[in-house]
């Protein structure tokens, strides 16, 4: 009697350990409790800006865009952050200096200097434990920024944690920093370069879709603030809210369905729309309106955050630059709220509101395309330049997968495509079927590879990707 084969995929078990992914989990949980207790403990030692009445928060998001921006320029010579180490040295004396905050005893221009190179360093630590993610599995990846940002909240939430801000403050700079430092020499060196093969995408649709997301981003940071220079913050903010918004990422990056980047995007509109029309009404829902733009905005962030990894991940683009973008994207409404109370114009107006529902309406026409969203984490090289499967192509181990579990012809075109990251709009055009028929399709390569989820299926692809590149070069 013979046995019959086995129908599911077993990989090798992933090289990161549970030790591992906890010190990500705390890493990210510590620079944005460190930021926000920086803002608290600064209080009156910034200066007001112009009709603003909470300058920190601003501040702190203007020095965050302006050291965007200095990565995005850095990103054409630089490949990757952690291949130069005197970045993490200078981004460390930077957030130190946050520690002159503590006792206030320099002058004001000091202070605000102290704080605004706070600042600087705390986003380019940010962005130093992203690019340490881009060695993990994606699912994995999701499972800490949803992690991070829960502690993160639950921290907000607790009073004791605003109150005793000082020691707040002195543990989470000390944490962000150990934990780092510990992480780089723990994951290594990555030894994957940045390929320089041309890229096989519509660059003007890449372009836009980075536009809308910028252009969506600005809208959704100035709903926020416009929102909460007039609402009259009840008890349960943040708490309540912040829980919500981490419960809605955490559907969007580790749901057992088949939801996606460009779902997410979907829920992010809605809501900065919603709040925006709650402003335009006769009598303004304020504090609904700045509890929809905050869970936008948190919402964003965390998406953000992961369609970084993602792109950084599939090597096609210089580290420094993607998290650049994606820091300018994120931050970039307080170069425009800056220059707004500069000027002194009310930011309440009712006819700014409704130019920002304007301008979210033709960000919609780019964020709401599937296609431009999955060419951000899917980018591939040009088949006619390609010498081998590169890094981030999925190619060998879609193929081995389907060799092991028995795929069809057509299955493993479905797996091809759904562990690159498409939706299924987007397979059902490609493949010319139903989508009801590319989701039985689905279905089936979930069953045979023993998965229950999309993040578990891309896990799966890359970790056979690997094995099988590493099988070819013994």
């Amino acid at each position: 009697m013979t046995r019959k084969p086995n129908r599911r995929w077993t990989p090798s078990p992933p090289q990161q350990t549970l030790g591992t992914i906890a010190l990500l989990v705390l890493g990210g949980f510590s620079i944005d409790v460190s930021g926000w207790t920086a803002i608290l403990l600064a209080g009156d030692a910034l200066p007001g800006i112009g009709p603003l009445e909470y300058s920190g928060t601003l501040l702190y998001v203007l020095s965050s865009a302006i050291t965007s921006t200095i990565f995005i320029a850095a990103g054409s010579r630089l490949q990757t952050l952690r291949a130069c180490p005197c970045i993490f040295y200078v981004a460390a004396v930077f957030i130190l200096s946050g520690l002159a905050l503590v006792g206030q005893a320099l002058p004001r221009p000091m202070l605000l200097i102290c704080f605004l190179l706070f600042a600087a360093g705390n986003t380019t630590l940010l962005f130093f434990w992203l690019e340490l993610m881009t060695l993990l599995n994606s699912h994995i990846v999701a499972a800490i920024i949803v992690l991070s940002a829960l502690t993160s909240s639950i921290a907000a939430a607790i009073p004791w944690a605003s109150t005793h801000a000082t020691f707040t403050f002195f543990v989470t700079v000390a944490a962000t920093l150990i934990c780092l430092n510990r992480l780089d020499r723990a994951l290594g060196k990555d030894s994957n370069p940045r390929d320089s093969r041309p890229l096989e995408v519509d660059k003007h649709v890449l372009i836009g879709t980075i536009a809308g997301l910028c252009l969506a981003s600005m809208i959704s940071g100035i709903t926020q603030n416009l929102a909460f220079s007039s609402a009259d913050s009840g008890a349960f903010y943040p708490g309540s809210s912040d829980l919500v918004t981490v419960a809605l990422l955490a559907v969007i990056l580790l749901s057992l369905g088949d939801v996606n980047l460009s779902t997410g995007v979907k829920i992010i509109s809605s809501l900065t729309i919603g709040s925006l029309l709650l402003l335009l009404l006769p009598n303004a829902l304020n504090y609904p309106a700045y509890v929809f733009a905050s869970m936008s905005y948190g919402l964003l962030t965390g998406l953000g955050y992961y369609t970084a990894v993602l792109m950084a991940k599939t090597r096609a683009f210089s580290t420094p630059a993607v998290f650049g973008i994606m820091g300018a994207m994120l931050f970039s409404s307080s170069i425009v709220l800056f220059g707004l109370a500069v000027a002194g114009i009310d930011i309440a107006d009712r006819s700014l509101i409704a130019l920002l529902t304007l301008g979210y309406s033709l960000a919609a026409i780019w964020l709401l395309s599937d296609r431009g969203i999955d060419l951000l984490v899917t980018a591939k090289y040009s088949s006619a330049h390609s010498h081998g499967a590169a890094q981030g192509d999925l190619g060998p181990g879609v193929q081995a997968i389907a060799g092991k579990v028995g795929l069809t012809p057509r299955e493993t075109d479905v797996l091809a495509l759904a562990s690159s990251g498409r939706s299924v709009p987007f397979m059902a055009e490609k493949l010319v079927l139903s989508e009801n028929t590319v989701k039985s399709y689905l279905q089936k390569v979930y069953a045979k590879c023993g998965v229950h989820s999309r993040q578990e299926l891309i896990s799966l692809a890359e970790q056979a990707a690997v094995e099988a590149i590493n099988d070819r070069n013994r």
